[in-house]
């Protein structure tokens, strides 16, 4: 499911605070950046609003200027996925804080959200 407003839609997940890391794949050869996550819910956990366990595959289509400071360590969660739009065209500023550390930074044209499997 392609997202057509990213900001919003993430932001209204609480930018996946806490979002357990199963996967992060750069393909070049695609232009695309795919990030699998336990939960899409997971900021909600405990809560009366939590929807139920969602693992998802996040996909990044389009990227450029990628900036990587990863030292993904098990168990890696997001601390913060934020999306901004550039302004200059269609693309987006994607910025991912990543605990314990690393932060994955790049520009993209679409972001859409497909169910997975956890393992």
């Amino acid at each position: 499911m392609r997202i057509e407003n990213p900001n919003s839609y993430f932001d209204e997940l609480g930018d996946l605070h806490d979002g357990k890391i199963i996967t992060i794949n750069l393909n070049e050869a695609n232009n695309s950046v795919s990030l699998k996550l336990e939960d899409l819910h997971c900021n909600f956990q405990g809560l009366p609003e939590y929807q139920g366990l969602m693992p998802v595959e996040i996909i990044f289509e389009g990227i450029t200027e990628v900036e990587k400071l990863l030292d993904l360590r098990s168990p890696a969660t997001i601390y913060t996925l934020e999306i901004f739009e550039t302004g200059n065209d269609a693309s987006l500023d994607v910025d991912i804080k990543i605990s314990p550390e690393g932060r994955f930074n790049f520009q993209c044209s679409s972001v859409s959200v497909e169910p997975c499997k956890t393992a």
